[in-house]
């Protein structure tokens, strides 16, 4: 059954500023919990025979105090996201119950480069996840945790929207761990720190990397594309590619299956070299201007995602868009392109007992009922 969208889809992320979408690999997710709610509750609970603890509006000694008395439990999961812990970073990781955690979350403004230090000072045996997003911690903060050794196990780093710009990638490129996932998304890196992190052994081992508005451009995706090769997941949102920028990303053997191209100018012929050299089984590429939608990903037929919300497609765009160019297609999504009830209606009725399962078509004009 195909489920069609009207309205009030984007209503947490405004089409003017959507938010990048692109998605671990299934296998990531299910291994380490990325893109899913680890934490169902706030405070203590007990999932699998396993404690997972989460904090909501509690005082910092509080949290330190609960923290101290678990130390005979075996805790997976810490989300710590938004806890005022500047200056007590150190207190923490030296709690007994740390040294089981696999997955942590800290954020929040008041965390600084000092505070990564703290961090970065303490062994932290198994942990295999760190999220460390939207603070004021930057290059110093990243180089210490990467010179500490201290997280040997570490697969998954976060690090969205804090101050991280060349010098701390070219850091992070070095770095000794076996990431296979990292999220540089909304740092100030430029082509000079796509370029740093481009120039270490790090990089070679991802299979999800995000580098979504972080001002990378033709040269930094020049600098990056011959090391991606295991790579499956990419995200470039809101960055300066340019035709060149993707010309330089498929001169080389890609297995990418899901890209984030959305917000970065896109255009049709853009469109047509990427579905060219890639087997991409999900493109998000809203916010651009790609024009004939069908011919612009006509050679994309392993789509089984794809958004080309905001592209000013019209009735025309999508005239000749249906399942015999795109026969595995299960999620399209076409909001705010100015196509009348006609349109989606002739739209809708091609897909029907195709593959798609979920239509979205907010903010255009509705079908009447």
């Amino acid at each position: 059954m195909m489920v069609v969208w009207w309205a009030g889809w984007l209503a947490c992320a405004p089409a003017e500023q959507p938010t990048a979408r692109v998605r671990p690999p299934p296998s990531l997710r299910a291994s380490y919990g990325l893109g899913s709610t680890v934490v169902s509750s706030t405070g203590l609970s007990v999932v699998g025979g396993r404690v997972q603890v989460r904090f909501d509006s509690v005082g910092v000694e509080e949290v330190l105090s609960f923290l101290d008395g678990l130390g005979g439990h075996e805790v997976h999961t810490l989300d710590l996201h938004g806890v005022r812990l500047h200056g007590q970073l150190d207190r923490l990781a030296r709690l007994e119950v740390l040294q089981g955690v696999e997955l942590l979350r800290l954020g929040g403004p008041v965390l600084d480069d000092s505070d990564l230090a703290d961090l970065a000072s303490v062994e932290l045996p198994a942990l295999v996840e760190l999220h460390l997003t939207d603070t004021s911690a930057g290059d110093l903060g990243l180089g210490a945790l990467v010179e500490s050794g201290h997280q040997p196990g570490l697969r998954v780093l976060g690090l969205r929207g804090n101050r991280i710009g060349p010098a701390g990638a070219g850091s992070l490129g070095r770095a000794s761990w076996a990431l296979e996932v990292l999220d540089l998304g909304c740092n100030p890196l430029g082509d000079d720190g796509a370029a740093g992190l481009a120039a270490g052994p790090l990089v070679t081992r991802l299979v999800w990397l995000d580098l979504g508005s972080t001002g990378t451009g033709p040269a930094g995706v020049e600098a990056l594309a011959p090391h991606l090769g295991g790579l499956e997941v990419l995200s470039l949102w809101r960055n300066p590619m340019g035709h060149a920028g993707w010309q330089h990303l498929v001169n080389h053997p890609l297995a990418l299956r899901e890209l984030d191209a959305s917000l970065t100018g896109l255009t049709f012929e853009d469109a047509r070299l990427l579905c060219g050299h890639l087997r991409l089984e999900a493109l998000f590429a809203y916010g651009n201007r790609v024009g004939d939608a069908a011919l612009a990903v006509a050679d994309c037929s392993a789509l089984r995602t794809l958004d080309l919300g905001n592209n000013a497609l019209g009735d025309e765009g999508i005239a000749s868009l249906g399942p015999e160019r795109l026969p595995h297609l299960e999620e399209l999504m076409l909001w705010r392109n100015g196509i009348t009830a006609e349109g989606s209606a002739g739209l809708a009725s091609r897909f029907a007992g195709s593959s798609l399962l979920h239509l979205n078509l907010s903010y255009n004009e509705a079908i009447p009922r």
